[in-house]
């Protein structure tokens, strides 16, 4: 008994470090999105889920190989998540899992093609946002899920 209080005491700290992490992640993005450099913001969301993933991985898996890219590690996650069936408590559509992987390729591709170059500001700063907003909902999801 007394071994599971210091392992949740232990989950519990780590958690509000990552917690921390990514409002600091947060601060950056809107600064960003504030000074008009949508690609560093973008950029930075893409640091922000990354970092999360390693840290879900090293928490929940591990055991697992040493994944590469972010896309991959977005894969695995989701597929954690179903097969450790942590919809029992709450129940959640699959959608739900399922757009961790699918907004994190969109988040990864943005990163790598750099397009927003190519688009006015007011639909750079859209995506910026949208981009924003969904690494926020994908980090607010997953940490109420450990």
């Amino acid at each position: 008994m007394k071994t599971k209080n210091v392992t949740e005491y232990k989950v519990n700290y780590q958690r509000r470090g990552i917690m921390k992490k990514q409002d600091e992640y947060y601060i950056k993005i809107n600064n960003a999105i504030r000074e008009m450099n949508y690609e560093e913001s973008i950029t930075l969301c893409k640091e922000c889920l990354n970092e999360l993933y390693d840290y879900i991985i090293k928490l929940k898996m591990t055991n697992q190989n040493k994944v590469t890219t972010i896309t991959n590690k977005a894969r695995m996650i989701r597929n954690f998540l179903v097969n450790q069936n942590l919809i029992v408590d709450i129940w959640l559509p699959m959608t739900k899992f399922n757009l961790i992987e699918i907004f994190t390729s969109a988040i990864a591709n943005a990163d790598n093609n750099s397009a927003l170059l190519n688009y006015n500001k007011k639909t750079a700063k859209c995506i910026a946002e949208f981009t924003r907003d969904c690494v926020k909902t994908i980090s607010s999801f997953l940490i109420k899920l450990l």
